[in-house]
This record gives structure tokens, sequence and C-alpha cells, in this order.
């Protein structure tokens, strides 16, 4: 008797279709959420840059106790961190044993820090997270935070138990971010102040068509030189401003320099000064100045200058003590 030797058809399991699509789509759907959470640090990451100058103001405005220096370099950092973390996350290196557990820690930080500044400021239209470019109020980065948390807790249940091999990539990426960042925004290094010979006149208190209506420059004030198409007198008087939001300032006046194809508003956007400012006129605008840097500091009392820096060598650190001996700082 012959056997025979076909192999019985047998009908494809239902069950284990099911589960491998399922399981398809659930690691389509892991795979496209990490890239999404890496791409998010990145971009906050980049974005912090454009201009770094505003970030650093809202770390001294929200932690004044660090001073201006080191709240640059903590801005640095912080971009340079959150790069790394970006980049590390999309290519997928230690994420359930390290980078998963860290990115959450960090968002719990920035999570108290935009609580803390809710309670002491209230919903700011931009925290900051997301820099100048893509503006974002407490309550939507606090909103944003927690569903970045609820993803990296999905992620990290999803992601698989790793050896930490290789983990000096990691340390190569982060050294080359912080080596990037810190290079590409320089820190500026800030020189004594300049010695005068002998106290030059302050010609400018002649001015007169001031935007604002309380002015007395009879009194020792702080005068700020600037020109609207200058990079560094936009940082200058954002730094005033923030000064003046945590230890409020007197008797500062702002004078810029006329230029026909730039304005103030293109410049400083629609938020008002805080203080006193005048335009002059470009042929006479350096008239003013005891020496030709810009921005320009002066200090003046009897309608002398007493002392004067440029934007180069005006610490606010080492500095304040010397507006608040001065009057300036209340």
């Amino acid at each position: 008797m012959l056997r025979n030797t076909r192999t019985a058809y047998k009908k494809p399991n239902k069950l284990k279709i099911n589960n491998l699509l399922n399981y398809i789509q659930m690691k389509l759907v892991t795979q496209i959420l990490r890239v999404f959470l890496g791409l998010t640090f990145i971009a906050s990451a980049v974005l912090k840059l454009f201009p770094i100058e505003a970030f650093d103001a809202r770390i001294i405005e929200t932690a004044p106790f660090l001073g201006w220096t080191f709240s640059m370099i903590m801005a640095r950092l912080i971009i340079a961190f959150e790069l790394t973390i970006g980049i590390i996350i999309i290519a997928g290196l230690w994420l359930r044993r390290v980078v998963y557990p860290l990115t959450i820690a960090m968002l719990l930080f920035f999570t108290c820090i935009v609580v803390y500044a809710l309670i002491r400021f209230g919903n700011q239209p931009n925290c900051g997270c997301f820099g100048e470019l893509l503006p974002f109020s407490n309550v939507e980065s606090l909103i944003k935070n927690i569903v970045l948390i609820g993803i990296i807790v999905f992620l990290h249940y999803r992601a698989k138990e790793r050896s930490l091999k290789y983990w000096w990539i990691g340390v190569i990426v982060l050294g080359v971010s912080i080596f990037t960042i810190f290079i590409t925004n320089k820190i500026p290094l800030y020189l004594d102040e300049i010695e005068l010979d002998e106290p030059f006149p302050a010609h400018y208190l002649n001015c007169e068509n001031y935007h604002f209506n309380e002015t007395n420059l009879e009194q020792k004030h702080l005068a700020l030189f600037l020109t609207t198409t200058c990079p560094r007198c936009k940082e200058l008087v954002r730094n005033i401003e923030t000064l003046n939001r945590i230890h409020p300032l007197q008797n500062v006046y702002y004078y810029f320099c006329e230029e026909s194809h730039v304005t103030l508003t293109e410049l400083f956007g629609d938020s008002d000064l805080s203080f006193p400012y005048q335009i002059i006129p470009k042929d006479t605008f350096f008239e003013y100045l005891p020496a030709p840097y810009i921005p320009f500091i002066g200090l003046v009392d009897s309608g002398k200058y007493t002392r004067i820096w440029t934007g180069a060598n005006f610490s606010f650190d080492r500095e304040k003590q010397v507006l608040k001996k001065e009057g300036i700082i209340k």
C-alpha cells in the first residue's frame, strides 16, 4: 500500500496573525513616538539659540541669585544637554536604563520651574522653552511637559533592557554639543570700566521731546546710547529691562541713534520700554559721547560723566553694587 506523502494543508492561525499585526502596529507607534520625542528636544535646543540672549534673560529673571555670568553658562549647558538627549533618543541608545529616567527627571525639574514662574509671574505669554520663535505660555508649557512625561513613561515600558556598551559615544556627543554651543555663542569677557581723565560734559542734557514726561536730568542718572542696528544694543536693553523686574531701577534713560531703515518697533517688538528714551539724529549722535563705542553706558552726575562703560565691559554682576551705591537701583 502506497503512503500519501503530501503534507496536509493547515489553515493559518487567525489569532497569530492578529498578534503579529498588533505587534507591528505597536512597534511602529513606538518608533514614531521615539523619533517625535527626540526631535522635540532637538527643536527646543535649536530654537533657544534665536536669540540666546532672550533665554539668558529668562534664566536670570527666574533665578536672580545665579548672577548674569553663571546664568549664561547655565543657558548654554541646558541647550547642549537637550540637544544631546534628542540625538541619543533618536539613535535609540541606552533608553531604558539611562536616557528615559534622566529625561523624566529633567522634565520634572523644568515643570517645577514653570510652576514657580506661574506662581511668581502669572501666565506669561512665553516661558522660553522653545525660544522666541515658538512661544509657549506657562500653562501651555506645563501641559506640554505632562504630555511628554506620559510619552516617555509609555516608551520606557516598551523599551528593552540593553547593556551600557559604547557609553563613551554619549560622552563624545555631549562634549561636542557643549563645545559647539559655547564656541558659536560666546559669553562676553568683561573688562574694567573705562577711566576718564577728566569729567566729560553730558551735552545731551539739552535734548527735548522725550517719549516720557517724567524726566529729571539734573539728578544722578544712567544714560545708555544705542543704535537700532546693533545686536548688542538690543541685548543690553533686554538685560536692563530684565534687571528692572528683579531690582527696580530709577533714573535710567535711553538714547537711540536715528536710523531710517530700522524702527524701534522692529527692534524691540511691541513691548514697551520701561524708561524715557530719546531719538537723536544720526549726524549729531556721536557728539554726545566721550568715546565712540556702541553700546555706550554713562553714569552722569551734575551734568558730567563720572563713570563710563561700553557694552563689552559692563557686567551686571560686578556693577550691581555700583548701581546700588549710586542710587540707580532703588
